[in-house]
């Protein structure tokens, strides 16, 4: 699959064509490794990203969500894989970072381990409408498959309130049927089917006690770190 240089694509992500097999790959698989159809979704991604500014996301524009621990990487699920944690009840529906702050993790989960799929667990523990937005959803639905494909391993909702049902059936039409058995409605008395004790919040009957994100400075747009204490060593 040969992509010629475009101005609509970003010169970093040309490169990265021919220094990192892993990705274009990833869009031969997602296709059945049909190369003309491959080529028109790879191509479209590309176009996306440049569009999106994907390589100039602002960390301190989206430092309010950190702070608040609406959507972090943490720990693995039993089989391995990088949780990204969705806290509902922290994000409201006119929130307009969201899809920012989704990209920011998928990319660098992406860059950090070739494209390894995603545990997403969505903790929907006191969450309401005022906390969902039907847009924001299908988009991130829509940029797992086409803009990171195979990056969604798994999706576990946690606690999802009965308000919630007629979405959730929305959401398994949106998804392709092969991805219907990577859905999990789970509870506090079930997510350790999934997700060990030592990589669960506190709420969730696990032993995270506290989140913190390091930034380096107020100016920065950097982090350094995300800061875990476990209830044990109280």
């Amino acid at each position: 699959m040969q992509v010629k240089e475009d101005k609509r694509i970003v010169r970093s992500d040309f490169d990265r064509i021919y220094r990192e097999d892993w990705w274009p790959l990833s869009f031969l698989s997602l296709n059945d490794y049909d190369v003309n159809i491959t080529y028109s979704v790879f191509l479209e991604c590309l176009k996306w990203r440049k569009s999106f500014n994907i390589h100039n996301i602002s960390l301190l524009e989206l430092r309010s969500l950190f702070m608040k621990k609406a959507m972090y990487l943490h720990g693995e699920d039993l089989q391995g894989r990088r949780i990204l944690w969705i806290n509902l009840k922290q994000i409201e529906a006119t929130e307009r970072n969201f899809t920012k702050l989704l990209i920011y993790w998928l990319e660098r989960n992406a860059t950090e381990t070739c494209g390894a799929p995603l545990q997403f667990l969505f903790d929907m523990s006191g969450s309401g409408l005022q906390n969902l937005e039907v847009e924001a959803v299908k988009f991130a639905l829509h940029a797992c498959k086409y803009y990171f494909p195979g990056c969604m391993g798994g999706l576990l909702v946690y606690e999802c309130p009965p308000i919630f049902d007629a979405l959730c059936k929305l959401v398994l039409s949106w998804i392709d049927i092969r991805a219907h058995c990577r859905l999990r409605r789970i509870t506090r008395d079930t997510v350790t089917k999934y997700v060990s004790p030592e990589n669960l919040p506190f709420h969730m009957g696990g032993k995270v006690w506290y989140f913190f994100p390091i930034f380096c400075n107020s100016s920065t747009d950097k982090i350094f770190e995300i800061g875990w204490i476990s209830k044990d060593i109280f």
